[in-house]
Order: structure tokens, then C-alpha cells, then sequence
């Protein structure tokens, strides 16, 4: 056995044998802390149950992050480290390659897993608030950092995007009964238009004035929404919204739906698993597509503009398509969300688009990094998983009373923690985007 091999086996050794010893204390730890619940029973007597699951996923987490940790202090460590072997490419590449196949992985297993610990009805919230919604966070997010970060044009209106998608999908679903999916198709096309015809109108405009001026056309569409009662039923919102089908098989309890189909009993946590995937399937097409058009010379054109618009002119760059052009595709994913967001949720009313929506989406896009997929992706889980978290925090109406909820105090947290990020970290959480477009430095040197 030579060098390497035994090294690796060393290391593989003292790994498995640090994992082991983690878990063992942290069962320990655990053990009384979380795996006990003691509650007061109805004669007023102590009680107490051993919550099997709860434990395990606990553990399952910390060892997890147990793992997460070794993998950092890997990469972290010097190329001449015993472990080299186990890269024979470069290790930005590695530890690229290994963080998103193993940020995919996780991501496709996470619904069985809670529904695995948690049930059928446990798991719910988790599936759909931390999943569903977050997927729509996302996707929703990088059209904004198509035009806000890419392109450097300041839209802070992008949620009328939203708006006109949710209502697109909405409105031709219950006026002429189009099928789910040919309706995320008309969201998209009308956002799109609707994107180039508000880039028209702007055009000229850079900075503040373009950010005032999309504000004020976000808050005209949310207007129209309310007062336009005969297509929009305006403040009381569209009810019975179409739910996307799986190829025509609806996901409910009704004589042709999924339940009936499959003999198998129903429950809500299907549709959103079904969600899930559907959301998951689309931000991957999103990423693929954002980084695809980076690549291409559109994409360097908007990070052209956003450096010097009129050294792009001076260069013969028609900055007004390449300006539409981000419109447009910014548009398109606002839209498409938007669809999503009435398709999962059945139910909209212009109270859902209003200025905060704006302020949320930008608070991610900024948090993350105005041009990273993956800091957005990262900040969007973020911010949910900490509203999440403020609402479970239930044991605080003892410190503040029973008329404190943490969950309204969010924005305050969420502002606090930006206000952090921007000082410590302008960039966001992420410090450096590979550019689009790299010279080889071997092949510089040669040609030089």
C-alpha cells in the first residue's frame, strides 16, 4: 500500500471516529433536552414522552453540519496537504463541483425527509413555507438581479411583474378556461410585454429617477387591481384560482384526481410535494438560462451598460435593445412567479403586491449579492427560515407578554442583519462572481 493510500485511510479513520464521538455526545446532550418532553396532563399530574424523531433529526442535523465543517477545512487547507490526492483537478473546481452536487442532492431528498420525520400533516408548513415558497423567492429574485444587478438599472417596482402575472394566470383561468399550464405560458408572455413596453418608457431614465419612476408604475398596477372590480373583484380578491395538474391528473380528493387515480389516500402535503419539484425543476431552468445569456454577448452588453452607457454607445451598442432585453427577461421570471405564487396559493388580492413585496425582494437581492445566483439562493432561504423561526418563537410571550409577536418584528431583524452585511461586506454574502467571460492565463502566456 503506498503513501497516499494509507494517508487516506488515516484520515478517513480519525473522521469516522471524530463523527462517532460527535454523535455520542450530542446524544447525551440531547437526550434530556430534546428527546424528553414532560407536559402537565388533564389531572394535573406530570407527564412526560419520548419524542424518537425529533431527536433524530437533531442529530442528523448536527452531524450533517459535522460533515459540512470537514468538507470546509478540506478545501481550506494546503494544496500539499495528505488529503491532495483526493483532487487531482483544480480545487476551486472541486469544491464547486461538490458544493452544488451536494446543494442538489439535498435539495431532491428534502420533502421525502420531512415527510419521513415529521408525517403527513407535521410536514406541511415545512414543505411549503421553507420549499414552495422559497423556490418562489428565488426564481422571483434572479429576474430582479437580471435588471437591478447585471444591467445596473435600479427597479424597485419589479413586483408589478408579479402582479401581472399572478392576475394573467388568475383572470384567463376563470374567464376562458384555459389549461394550468398554457396559463404560466400567457403569464409569461404578458409580463414580457408589458416589461418592454415599461423599458420603452424609461429608456432615458438612470439611477433614482428610474427607481421612483418603476415604484410609482408598481404601485399603478396594485391601483388597477383594486379599483378595476369586474376583472380583478378588486379588494376582496379572485378565489378558485386553477392549480397546476400533473399531465391533466389534478393533485385532490376529486373522482379524476391524483388520490382516486393511484388508490391512495389523499392529503394537502401532495400537491405542495408536488409544488416542490415543479418549482425546483423551474429555478434550475432560471439558473441555467441567467448564467447561459451571461455568456452570450447580450449578457456581456448589460454588464457593459451597467460599467459606462456611453462607452457602449461611443462602441455602437444599441443600448436601447440591450436595455429591453433585460426588461424583457427580468419580466418573463417576475411573471412566471407570479403564476406560480397563484397557482400555489389558490387565492390573490392586490394586498399581496404591495410596496413591502418590493422591499423583500430587493433586501434579497442585495443581502445575497446583487450578481451571484447562489448568494441570492442562499438569502432567500435565509430570510424565510428566519420569519419561520420568529414564528415558532412562542416562549418569548413569557419575557414580553401575550401580546408580543416576533414574527411583525422581521423587517426590523432582516434590516438590522443588511445593515451588517453592507458594512462588513458590501458585495453581500457573496464577495466575488467569476466574471462571464475568463482568459486562460496558460494560453495568454503562450500567445505572448
Amino acid at each position: 500500500m503506498d503513501r497516499s493510500k494509507r494517508l487516506f485511510f488515516c484520515g478517513l479513520f480519525t473522521f469516522l471516529k471524530e463523527t462517532l464521538i460527535t454523535g455520542a455526545l450530542s446524544l447525551g446532550l440531547f437526550f434530556l433536552f430534546v428527546g424528553i418532553q414532560i407536559f402537565e396532563g388533564a389531572n394535573h399530574e406530570m407527564l412526560w414522552k419520548f419524542r424518537f424523531n425529533t431527536l433524530i433529526v437533531f442529530l442528523a442535523v448536527l452531524l450533517l453540519g459535522k460533515i459540512v465543517l470537514q468538507v470546509l477545512l478540506l478545501w481550506l487547507k494546503d494544496k500539499k496537504h495528505s488529503f491532495k490526492f483526493l483532487m487531482q483537478f483544480n480545487p476551486k473546481r472541486f469544491s464547486k463541483k461538490i458544493s452544488l452536487s451536494v446543494l442538489f442532492s439535498l435539495t431532491a431528498v428534502y420533502p421525502l425527509v420531512v415527510v419521513y420525520f415529521l408525517g403527513l400533516h407535521g410536514s406541511l408548513k415545512y414543505v411549503d413555507n421553507l420549499g414552495v415558497q422559497g423556490f418562489l423567492y428565488i426564481m422571483h429574485a434572479w429576474g430582479l438581479s437580471v435588471v437591478v444587478g447585471v444591467t445596473g438599472l435600479l427597479n424597485i417596482g419589479y413586483v408589478a411583474f408579479y402582479a401581472i402575472g399572478a392576475y394573467t394566470y388568475a383572470i384567463l383561468g376563470m374567464k376562458f378556461n384555459f389549461s394550468p399550464w398554457s396559463l404560466v405560458f400567457f403569464s409569461a408572455i404578458v409580463s414580457g410585454f408589458f416589461g418592454v413596453l415599461i423599458g420603452l418608457s424609461t429608456i432615458r431614465l438612470r439611477g433614482d429617477y428610474l427607481a421612483i419612476i418603476t415604484l410609482a408604475i408598481a404601485e399603478i398596477v396594485r391601483i388597477i387591481a383594486v379599483n378595476w372590480g369586474s376583472l380583478t373583484n378588486g379588494n376582496s380578491g379572485i378565489f378558485g384560482i386553477k392549480k397546476l395538474t400533473f399531465f391533466g391528473i389534478k393533485i385532490n380528493a376529486s373522482q379524476d384526481g391524483f388520490s382516486r387515480v393511484f388508490n391512495i389516500p389523499f392529503s394537502p402535503i401532495y400537491y405542495k410535494i408536488f409544488l416542490f419539484y415543479v418549482f425546483f425543476f423551474f429555478v434550475l431552468l432560471a439558473a441555467w438560462l441567467i448564467v447561459r445569456l451571461r455568456s452570450l454577448p447580450i449578457g456581456r452588453a448589460w454588464e457593459a451598460v451597467r460599467e459606462d452607457e456611453i462607452a457602449c454607445r461611443s462602441l455602437g451598442i444599441n443600448v436601447t435593445f440591450i436595455k429591453l432585453g433585460s426588461f424583457f427577461v427580468s419580466s418573463v421570471l417576475g411573471g412566471v412567479s407570479g403564476a406560480f405564487f397563484a397557482a400555489r396559493q389558490g387565492f390573490i388580492s392586490p394586498e399581496s403586491f404591495g410596496f413591502l413585496e418590493s422591499v423583500i425582494i430587493l433586501t434579497i437581492v442585495v443581502f445575497g449579492g446583487m450578481t451571484s445566483l447562489l448568494g441570492i439562493t442562499v438569502a432567500a432561504f435565509a430570510i424565510i427560515g428566519g420569519t419561520e423561526i420568529l414564528r415558532n418563537m412562542s416562549f418569548m410571550t413569557f419575557i414580553f407578554g401575550q401580546n408580543f409577536t416576533p414574527e411583525l418584528y422581521r423587517m426590523l431583524l432582516f434590516g438590522l442583519a443588511l445593515i451588517l452585511v453592507m458594512v462588513l461586506n458590501p458585495h453581500g454574502l457573496s464577495r466575488f462572481r467569476q466574471p462571464s467571460i475568463l482568459l486562460d492565463k496558460k494560453k495568454l502566456l503562450n500567445n505572448n
